[in-house]
């Protein structure tokens, strides 16, 4: 099968895996985030809240735009990384350099802001109507979000925070993708076997360790994204100004506010993504060579 198809057949399946797993934190970290002030006292509290009021159900408000973008959207972030990857080891010898592999990750951080972008938005937008009174509540699914925010104000309006995800996406993504590589190679030579034999513990480690440089190390400018998509369509305010007013009314620490949540989901979310993606590649014929 051809290397390429097989990058995204496993990126797809990564992204079943990943939003199933990490979902429900997601829902949580997004609420906290967007909350209006004294909403929630924090992450235990956004979680009993939400499992009162919603049931089991409420964790996963909005799944169906990240389930059906995340198929795409995983698809085309692992078939960048491993097709730029696999283009800087065919220049580098046969094996891309720990450098190359940073490269690439910021390449593909950038290809896949476009897509990620519309997703994060619909799903933002579901998860918070819990803020607002029904009367105001002018779609419940992916599908009414889409046609009324397309209807009201535009395609492009979906794409509304593209700036702050490519902000954000970036940096996180030339770690993101590396740490884990570089994570496995170096757990192989500890072990004195080969990537490909790698088991199942120890591709969840270095896909866990992936997971926390890119939403730990990264949360900032994650705090400003879900504020700068859960802005009304209306009364948008420009990156820098969002910036600014989180830092005024709740000092430095509120760029970290939601960061419970994000911790508890990057890493079980993550590790089981790259694992899933490297034994469908594995299987399919195309991984870890």
């Amino acid at each position: 099968m051809d290397a390429g198809l097989v990058d995204y057949l496993a990126g797809v399946a990564g992204g079943v895996a990943v939003c199933f797993v990490g979902h429900p934190f997601d829902t949580i970290k997004t609420r906290v985030q967007t909350s209006p002030d004294g909403f929630y006292s924090g992450s235990i509290d956004c979680v009993r809240q939400t499992w009162k009021r919603e049931g089991f159900w409420g964790f996963y408000s909005g799944v169906m735009s990240p389930l059906a973008g995340q198929m795409f959207f995983r698809a085309a972030s692992f078939f960048t990384f491993y097709r730029t990857q696999a283009y800087f080891a065919k220049q580098e010898g046969g094996t891309a350099s720990d450098g190359s592999l940073v490269i690439a990750g910021g390449i593909t951080g950038l290809v896949i802001s476009a897509i990620e972008t519309p997703i994060d938005l619909v799903k933002t937008k579901l998860q918070i109507q819990v803020f607002r009174p029904a009367s105001e509540t002018k779609y419940t699914n992916v599908t009414q979000a889409c046609r009324w925010i397309a209807t009201k104000f535009g395609a492009g309006a979906l794409w509304q925070g593209w700036s702050a995800t490519a902000i954000r996406n970036i940096p996180a993504n030339a770690v993101f993708f590396p740490t884990n590589e570089i994570m496995k190679r170096k757990i192989a030579a500890y072990n004195n076997i080969a990537v490909k034999d790698l088991e199942l513990h120890h591709r969840l480690m270095a896909g866990a360790c992936g997971g926390a440089c890119y939403w730990i190390g990264m949360y900032p400018l994650d705090r400003i994204k879900g504020v700068v998509q859960a802005q009304r369509f209306r009364k948008q305010v420009p990156y820098l100004e969002v910036v600014r007013a989180i830092i005024n009314t709740q000092g430095l620490i509120g760029l970290y506010k939601g960061l419970g949540a994000c911790a508890a989901r990057s890493a079980p979310a993550c590790a089981s993504m790259f694992a899933v993606v490297d034994y469908t590649r594995q299987y399919l014929g195309g991984g870890d060579q």
